[in-house]
């Protein structure tokens, strides 16, 4: 095989990648069990890496605006927090109820 085809085939695999994103993204009905299922895990895969991605902001920028409280403050953030010790924070809430 040539580079112009490698290349083309590269490509044509990037493509789908991001295809296979904005798929997942747009949140279109599916039946998963009528595709591949390396695929379907993917599509599945996505929205949850997504929403890590975004609770992990939330922490920092969290962290960030109570760090101007002080030390006390920010440890209650990170112990309370789920990037921190989700548990904890599952257990006082259960304790309350």
């Amino acid at each position: 095989m040539n580079s112009p085809d490698l290349n083309i085939k590269k490509r044509n695999i990037i493509k789908s990648f991001f295809s296979d994103i904005l798929e997942a993204v747009s949140g279109t009905e599916q039946d998963f069990t009528e595709r591949r299922l390396s695929r379907a895990i993917l599509l599945l895969s996505i929205p949850a890496v997504l929403e890590m991605i975004m609770e992990s902001v939330f922490v920092i920028v969290d962290i960030y605006f109570v760090s101007k409280l002080g030390a006390d403050a920010v440890a209650t953030v990170v112990l309370f927090s789920e990037g921190g010790n989700g548990n904890l924070k599952r257990f006082s809430i259960g304790i309350t109820v």
